[in-house]
Formats: C-alpha cells, sequence, structure tokens
C-alpha cells in the first residue's frame, strides 16, 4: 500500500508541475526524457486526430536511441523488454512503413533495438483500426514512418544477460541507398538461457494436490531480415522482402517435477521428469507494387507468401511413489510436426470523391496446415489433422476536416470458408460465413490554440482461433494431464468504444470499453471426483465487458529530470459460457512511474516501478505484485559508441499469483519466468539517415494465429 500511495503521490505532483510549468502555446520549447530518451522539439510534439494518435519525430534528440526508446515516446503504450503492450488490447502489431514485423513479445522488442532512432520521421499509434485492417483481434495497432538520405547507416548491438544462467544476443544492422535503390538487412543471434518455476496447489473436496515445476529452457536463434526497394518510375516502386531464421531451436528440461497428494498427510508423489524440444523453419517472403496516379490518388499491390515447419517432442518418465515402494518407472514420448502455408494477396485504392479522401480494397487469403502427432506409453495414439481457411475482404474507407472538427467511417465486409479433417473421426468440420465490420470516429479541437482534443471511436471486430486452438491431438505433460485443442471452436466477436481526451502532448485520458462475445481460450479443466484428470482444453469459454480509464501524463520539474506516469483501471465482468467455471467480475488495474535524470553530457539514468493492483484478469484473480527496475547508460556522440546496464526485477516481486475455480476445485499457481536480471550492452551506430518507401504487408491476420 505505501508503494500505491508513493505512485499516486509522484503522479499528483507530475500532472501538477506540467500545468504549472508547461503552457499550451506553440511556441512553447518542451524539453522531454522518457525511460532514457531525451526530447527537444517544439510544441506540439504529439497530436490526437479521429482515429491515431501522431508522434512527430522531427527534432527530437535521437543519437545513441533506438527505435524502442522512440516508442516510450507515444501515450498509452507500455514498452518493456517482454513486449509491447496498449491498456485495453490484447495485442500490439507493429509496422515499418506499413510493412509488419515478423516478430513478437521480446522478439519484436529486440528487433525495434537494433535499429537506429536516426532513421525514424513520426510513429503513428491506433488504439482501434480502421476498415482498410484487417477485422482480426482485440488489437491496437503502431505504424513507424522513417526518412532517408542517400548512403550508408547502421547499428551494431552485443549484449550480456545474467539470471539464473547466462545469455548472449547480438544484432546487426545496415541500411544502403541511392536515388533508385534502398536495401535494409538486420542479422541478429540470441542465445538465451533462463529458469521458469510453476509452483500450484489444487484444493479437492478430499485431497489436496501440491506441484512443483522448475525448469531450465534455453533457446538458440539466428535470424535474418533483408528488405530491397527499386524505383521503376517516377511514382512507382518495387519492394521485396524476406525473413528467415537461420537456426530456431529450443529446449526446456525439467529440473523437478512433482505432484504431491495430501490427505491429512502426504499419501504419494507422482514424478514425471522430462524434455521438451522444438525446432521451427520458416521464410517469409513479400512482393509489393506502390504507384502514385497523382497527388490525391495511389494504388498499393501486396502479396505475401509464408511457410513454416515446427517440430517437437516431449520425453518423459513417470514415476509414482508411495511409503511402501514406488511403482516401476514408466517412458512416455509425445511427438509432433505441423507445416502452415499461408499465401495472401490485397489491393487498396486511395482516391478523393467529391473532396471526400477515401480508400478501397479488398483481401484475398488461402491457408493451409497439417499436422502428424504421435503418442507412445502405456498405449499408442497417432493422428493427422489438416485445416484449410479462404478468406475474402472487401472495404470502403473515408475521412472528412474541418477546422476543428475530423470524422472518419467505413464498412469492411469478409466472407470466410474453413474445412478440417481428423483422422481419429470420420466427420469434417465445415464452416461458411459472412459478416460486416463497421468503424467510426469522431474528434473535436477546441480551447486555445486547439490545445484541448476529444476523439471517440467505436468498431466491431472478429477473433478467430489460433491454429493450434484447432487440433484435437492429447499432448501429454504428465502421464495425467495433456493440452487439446477443438476442432469446432467458433469466431468469437468484439464491440469496442474509446473515448479519448488530450491537453496540449503531456496529458492524455482514455475511456474505453470492450464487449467480446464467445472469447477463445485454453484453459486448465479440474474435475472434483478425480484428481488425475488435468485437462488444458481450448472453448468459447466467457464473454467479456470490460470499463476502462488510462491515464498518461509527463512532466520536467528541471532540465536534467523527468517524469512519466501512467495509470490503468478497468471494470471486468466474465461470464462463463460452461457450467465448469464461475462468473468473475472485478477491478483490475495497474500504476507505472518512471523517472529519467541527465547526469552530465550523454550520461543518463532512469527508475521504473509498476505496481500490480490487487484485481480479477481474464477469469483469474491477481495478487499484488511490484517491479522495479534501474538503467544506466552512456553514449559518445563523437564515435557513436554506446554502453548500458540494466536492473530488470530488482526486488523479484513482479511476478503476481493468480488463483481460480474450475468445478467448485480452487487452483492457486505462481509462475516466476527468471525476470530479476542484469542486461549490460555495447552499440555503435555510423553512418546517415535513410528513408522507406510504403510496403505493407497482407498476410497481417494469419500470421498473428500462428
Amino acid at each position: 500500500m505505501k508503494k500505491l500511495i508513493f505512485c499516486l503521490s509522484i503522479a499528483l505532483v507530475a500532472i501538477g508541475a506540467a500545468a504549472q510549468e508547461v503552457q499550451p502555446s506553440d511556441s512553447t520549447i518542451v524539453r522531454e526524457q522518457i525511460d532514457s530518451v531525451t526530447v527537444s522539439a517544439r510544441r506540439k510534439t504529439v497530436n490526437l486526430r479521429s482515429d491515431r494518435l501522431v508522434v512527430s519525430l522531427d527534432g527530437i534528440e535521437k543519437d545513441g536511441k533506438n527505435a524502442a526508446d522512440m516508442l516510450k515516446l507515444a501515450p498509452s503504450l507500455t514498452v518493456s523488454n517482454s513486449g509491447i503492450s496498449m491498456a485495453g488490447r490484447d495485442k500490439v502489431l507493429v509496422y515499418i512503413d506499413n510493412r509488419q514485423l515478423v516478430y513478437s513479445g521480446a522478439e519484436l522488442v529486440s528487433y525495434l533495438s537494433s535499429m537506429p532512432a536516426g532513421k525514424l520521421k513520426k510513429i503513428t499509434v491506433m488504439s482501434m483500426p480502421s476498415s482498410g485492417q484487417d477485422a482480426e483481434g482485440n488489437i491496437a495497432v503502431v505504424r513507424i514512418t522513417t526518412s532517408h538520405r542517400d548512403g550508408w547507416f547502421g547499428m551494431l548491438n552485443a549484449s550480456y544477460g545474467l539470471n539464473s544462467y547466462s545469455s548472449y544476443m547480438g544484432s546487426a544492422y545496415l541500411s544502403y541507398g541511392t536515388g533508385r535503390f534502398q536495401m535494409d538487412g538486420r542479422l541478429s543471434y540470441d542465445d538465451l538461457k533462463s529458469k521458469n518455476v510453476t509452483d500450484s496447489k489444487a484444493f479437492y473436496p478430499a485431497t489436496t494436490v501440491s506441484t512443483y515445476n522448475p525448469r531450465a529452457v534455453s533457446s538458440l536463434g539466428a535470424d535474418l531480415d533483408l528488405t530491397m526497394r527499386y524505383k521503376a518510375g517516377e511514382r512507382t516502386w518495387l519492394t521485396l522482402t524476406l525473413a528467415a531464421p537461420l537456426v530456431d531451436r529450443s529446449e526446456t528440461k525439467d529440473i523437478e517435477n512433482r505432484a504431491e497428494y495430501y490427505s491429512t498427510r502426504l499419501d504419494s508423489c507422482l514424478v514425471s521428469d522430462g524434455i521438451y524440444r522444438s525446432r521451427r523453419g520458416q521464410f517469409n517472403s513479400g512482393l509489393y507494387l506502390d504507384h502514385e496516379f497523382s497527388e490525391y490518388a495511389s494504388l498499393s499491390f501486396k502479396a505475401n507468401y509464408l511457410r513454416r515447419q515446427d517440430e517437437n517432442t516431449r520425453d518423459f518418465i513417470s514415476v509414482m511413489e508411495h511409503e511402501d515402494g514406488d511403482s516401476p518407472e514408466e517412458h512416455y514420448e509425445t511427438a509432433g510436426k505441423t507445416r502452415y502455408d499461408i499465401l495472401t494477396a490485397s489491393a487498396d485504392l486511395q482516391f478523393d470523391l467529391w473532396g471526400i479522401p477515401f480508400t478501397a480494397g479488398g483481401k484475398l487469403s488461402h491457408i493451409k496446415t497439417g499436422s502428424d502427432d504421435k503418442y507412445t506409453g502405456t498405449v499408442e495414439q497417432s493422428n493427422r489433422f489438416d485445416y484449410t481457411e479462404n478468406i475474402g475482404a472487401v472495404y470502403l474507407q473515408g475521412e472528412k476536416y474541418w477546422r476543428h472538427v475530423q470524422l472518419s467511417a467505413g464498412l469492411r465486409a469478409e466472407f470466410s470458408g474453413t474445412e478440417n479433417a481428423n483422422s481419429e473421426m470420420p466427420e469434417t468440420y465445415r464452416r461458411r460465413y459472412a459478416n460486416l465490420f463497421p468503424s467510426a470516429s469522431a474528434m473535436y479541437r477546441f480551447g486555445k490554440d486547439d490545445s484541448h482534443s476529444l476523439s471517440l471511436q467505436y468498431s466491431r471486430r472478429i477473433g478467430r482461433p489460433a491454429y493450434r486452438y484447432l487440433n484435437p491431438f492429447k499432448k501429454y505433460q504428465t502421464k495425467y494431464s495433456y493440452t487439446s485443442g477443438n476442432p469446432d471452436l467458433s469466431p468469437s466477436f468484439y464491440n469496442l468504444v474509446d473515448l479519448s481526451y488530450m491537453y496540449g502532448d503531456f496529458l492524455m485520458i482514455r475511456g474505453y470499453y470492450n464487449g467480446n462475445t464467445g472469447k477463445i481460450g485454453s484453459l486448465v479443466n479440474l474435475d472434483k471426483s478425480d484428481t488425475d484428470k488435468i485437462i488444458e482444453y481450448a472453448d468459447n469459454y466467457l464473454d467479456v465487458h470490460s470499463f476502462g480509464i488510462n491515464l498518461y501524463a509527463i512532466a520536467n520539474p528541471a532540465k536534467w529530470y523527468s517524469i512519466v506516469f501512467q495509470g490503468d483501471v478497468s471494470y471486468d465482468r466474465y461470464l462463463s459460457r460452461v457450467e465448469r467455471f464461475q462468473d468473475v467480475s472485478g477491478f483490475c488495474g495497474s500504476l507505472w512511474l518512471q523517472q529519467n535524470f541527465n547526469i552530465l553530457d550523454g550520461l543518463q539514468a532512469s527508475i521504473s516501478a509498476v505496481d500490480y493492483l490487487p484485481s480479477v484478469s481474464d477469469y483469474r484473480r491477481r495478487e499484488h505484485a511490484f517491479g522495479l527496475d534501474l538503467k544506466l547508460e552512456y553514449y559518445h556522440r563523437k564515435t557513436g559508441l554506446g554502453i548500458s546496464a540494466e536492473l530488470t526485477d530488482l526486488l523479484g516481486t513482479a511476478e503476481p499469483r493468480y488463483s481460480y475455480v474450475s468445478d467448485g476445485v480452487k487452483l492457486e499457481y505462481d509462475n516466476h519466468y527468471d525476470s530479476r536480471s542484469l542486461m549490460i550492452s555495447l552499440s555503435w551506430s555510423f553512418g546517415t539517415r535513410q528513408r522507406q518507401r510504403p510496403a505493407r504487408a497482407s498476410n497481417t491476420e494469419e500470421r498473428s494465429r500462428l
């Protein structure tokens, strides 16, 4: 509670200081620093529009910074080593000049950290995508626009990480441009190790089952990402993109995997030690054509092909320990291969009609996956699962500007057909459906120098199941517990509303409503009459209603000191669609505070604190947690050399404890992901800035479900 009061007090001071120190005037010079990112720019750096938030990076100090640092300037975004998130959204997609990055989570942040900030011109954040975007998912979209000059530009990074084990990371980013040709390439290498621990208790009517499973996790990866652009005419650009992992394999080894059964005392213990190994090969290519007919009309065509193959095995032994002796050792193995082929093509036309800018387009996608799985144990099982999906879409989007008002509206129609066949079952699941997805937004500016902005947005969207949720094969973790998909899953639907207010570019308040009907999830199902029956099964479990408010504020009480506060509170209702789970409702919230210090020229420090309030979170109850991070970095402008040291989760208290009830059985669990760590990084930036032309990926939605 003391930490919570401290965060709230600092936030109020920050808002008050911002209101006193920065007045809404176009001539005001604002100096901002967020997570060691120094900003020196004329107002307004951040502009709220009807359907987006635009952060202008012209004139902002970028020496020694990278693209991930620049994203921390955008209100409502949270950037950490584990990924990029936004309050009220399940996922954030990131585009570089409208070309979606194929990475997510920590890999996405690693990619952005390897890109020099000198390439960036502006950042556009859409908390609710328009009709021109795929209608898939409760997502936010971030679009990074770059600039260029002819010549070479690059950045080298090397990092050493220490948690329970040591990790090594490195990347090389290089771009080259002439008047007609541009090339960007990135090569990365990661050798990562960590210790993850799962500790849970399940309270049955007559028995308590306590599970303890620490694991050593290691992964080795090397990725190549290449983009080439050629100016084929005065107003025509051709773009080719290639992305492929040179190495991508991982291993998770049980240090210990014990399930202890208690009544009045310890009755027995199930030992299930094993190793999970996986290999992945993915090739993703894109071909893009962009042509400008005039200042007001343009055509964009894109085609993408993705091929991926996953291989995984889990070998484990099983022994039941009793006072009167142990059972014979049993050996089990689950092995699987999955292949994905995704082909997409789309076209977008921009034009003016009756003085109104319109965008119209269409998209076709074909997805085919095939899985071969095998289980060897007391009995042998095997299965072949094939899934095919075809989607066609058309849309129309228009917007109108006045002096103080901006309106935007669009409609997207999608036509879907799916078919899946399972060798263990005679029937084939087929589904055909068509849906309309409207979107609308309005923005009004008022006050002196238009310093106040108010926007309202609405969108209807669809949630299609991830491909892994459809495969019904049972993948065993122990001899009793397994995960299984559901080939008969239905899509879920979202109704989203956002109301945002911005004062200047240092205070933003965003209210939101998220309604999700038939939410898809993979939940652990317990049976109160059978302690050995632990099944993780995919289904349309929930209807969700969430009402939330997000606050962002930044202030500069002194030239050498800046502070950023972000808080989010929501009231969530999770209504169960199955008898096994209860309805759950309550508040969810988090507070984030960051203080930044300019110690000397080129030497900066930051302190970040996040307070997770006791909350309801996706059918579970989450206990209080608190995270504290420290970072010190130095950049030498003449040589372009930089060094940084970062301590993450200094107190080791950032992982919350969760609980929920299944079939009357209460489950409490902790998942510790070795987040307390030290990271030391070296970097070298060189060359001149460059610019890229738009290249919009057509398989955004399909990749998000892998």
